[in-house]
């Protein structure tokens, strides 16, 4: 009888190279499920370029496991609920992530804490974002430092970070592999007139129409031009699913080549 599995939960960790919680999860010798979870109601609306990006992420990152005989499992909702199903699929007796530090997920992982040792599954969380973790450099006095001039000496003075972790050349994989969502069902890629794919669609629909901007490209070569950035022989291209404009202009860029 094989061991019980561990669900390993990926989140804006895409990568197999120095990753902490895939490595201890190795050392179990238990089969592991590689897990994201499309927060659809918790995570705020991202912007277009933040959709496409994360769509050609999570496809790299099946790509990479697929290499290893592995699968991405893809699931969409709220992520206790996700994770009570593949628990209740699987048997799954530990649920391993990187740790985060902004407000909203250190409170869903202390909810997840509760929730999983309420029904005696292992919560375990480790470093995969920061050089060092919070506690491990301290002030004399054993607090976090306020001031980073004196954070910066102490860590200068014999805080080394650790090197990095190898990604694995096996995985160890269930007998029987979960179901997962299709990666289209998460709606990341924009739908725009004159593209596959049609006309608007998904977040996108709530944006201002892109015939709004129909007269950017015009205005952008003449600048162009009168900058002498590009020569008369040769047209700048618009990316236009990543160049919608909102009045936040977070994560949005336009590409020329």
């Amino acid at each position: 009888m094989s061991p019980a599995p561990i669900i390993l939960w990926f989140r804006r960790d895409l990568r197999l190279e120095d990753h902490a919680a895939l490595s201890e999860a190795l050392k179990e010798g238990s089969p592991i499920l590689p897990l994201y979870i499309h927060e659809t109601e918790t995570v705020p609306s991202m912007g277009a370029a933040s959709q496409w990006w994360l769509h050609h992420a999570l496809q790299a990152h099946e790509a990479r496991l697929r290499a290893l005989e592995a699968r991405l499992i893809v699931r969409q909702g709220d992520p206790a609920e996700v994770l009570a199903k593949l628990i209740a699929e699987t048997g799954a007796k530990a649920v391993y992530a990187s740790r985060a530090y902004d407000r909203s997920t250190d409170a869903l992982d202390q909810t997840m804490h509760g929730f999983l040792d309420e029904r005696h599954i292992t919560w375990k969380t480790f470093g995969g974002h920061l050089m060092w973790e919070p506690t491990e450099v301290r002030n004399k006095s054993g607090k976090p430092f306020q001031v980073f001039t004196p954070f910066w000496r102490a860590q200068s003075q014999g805080f080394e970070p650790g090197k990095p972790l190898p990604a694995p050349t096996h995985w160890p994989s269930p007998r029987q592999w979960p179901a997962s969502d299709p990666l289209e069902s998460l709606h990341l890629l924009p739908s725009i007139d004159g593209m596959p794919g049609g006309k608007i669609s998904g977040n996108l629909a709530k944006k201002a129409p892109l015939r709004q901007w129909s007269g950017l490209l015009p205005r952008l070569t003449r600048l162009m031009r009168s900058a002498a950035i590009f020569p008369a022989s040769r047209e700048p291209h618009v990316f236009l699913p990543t160049c919608i404009l909102e009045k936040s202009l977070q994560h949005k860029f336009i590409m020329a080549s």
